[in-house]
């Protein structure tokens, strides 16, 4: 985007209403009728991402795999803003991968969703999928902060800067399987368990994901203003 200089009076080359990507390459896909809304949003000084429910979703792809699959006992943070418009069955918030056919089934290899009155994180190594299940009941149409952390292989999941359930031992918990590939993206508002897709019906605003560093380790109060980095 533009940015105003000296003696600017007018600047209106902003972007709005476009998902964009703002560090260079080419990086971020989006699919179906996923796209920047300014309808429901957390945070006015930008757009959330809207998805229908049907077929709607992002892929960011990186250039580290190793990373990228949380291999064990590396410390990482996902975080943001979601608000639901429909509590599905299962409501995928962010994963890794577009689904690994193994035996017996085809999932994401990592995933955060919600599922049957649980916050959930987990792994599929291509033959089975280890689950962390933490009790949430969200709402309809209300913004929530969600946030896994770990640290020093202690995984902590947070709503609105609030740990709900109890810390877990995690070394290996949530890496992928080695038979992944360079091409999985990380993928927002779609995931695959067994052998189903599901997608997310509601918006997502200021999702951030943090190699190597456990933002939060105990409770905290979620950013008031969108993230500068």
């Amino acid at each position: 985007p533009l940015t105003a200089i000296t003696n600017t009076t007018l600047l209106t080359c902003t972007n709005k209403h476009d998902v964009f990507e703002v560090s260079s390459g080419d990086h971020l896909y989006k699919y179906g009728n996923a796209g920047a809304s300014d309808t429901k949003r957390k945070f006015t000084s930008s757009s959330s991402i809207e998805f229908d429910g049907s077929g709607d979703y992002i892929d960011i792809y990186g250039n580290n795999r190793a990373v990228q699959r949380f291999q064990s006992a590396n410390d990482f943070t996902i975080e943001g803003w979601w608000l639901f418009d429909a509590i599905t069955t299962r409501i995928p918030l962010i994963s890794y991968g577009t689904g690994i056919n193994g035996s017996p089934r085809h999932e994401s290899n990592w995933n955060l969703y919600h599922y049957s009155g649980n916050l959930n994180f987990g792994k599929y190594d291509g033959s089975s999928s280890t689950i962390i299940t933490k009790g949430w009941a969200p709402s309809t149409d209300t913004w929530y902060h969600i946030a896994v952390t770990r640290s020093s292989g202690s995984l902590r999941m947070f709503i609105d800067g609030t740990q709900i359930g109890t810390t877990e031992s995690s070394n290996t918990v949530v890496y992928a399987q080695a038979n992944d590939t360079d091409a999985d993206p990380i993928r927002l508002g779609q995931t695959v368990m067994a052998n189903t897709t599901y997608n997310l019906n509601g918006y997502a605003q200021d999702v951030r994901v943090t190699f190597g560093l456990a933002r939060y380790t105990s409770n905290f109060t979620p950013s008031t203003s969108t993230f500068k980095a």
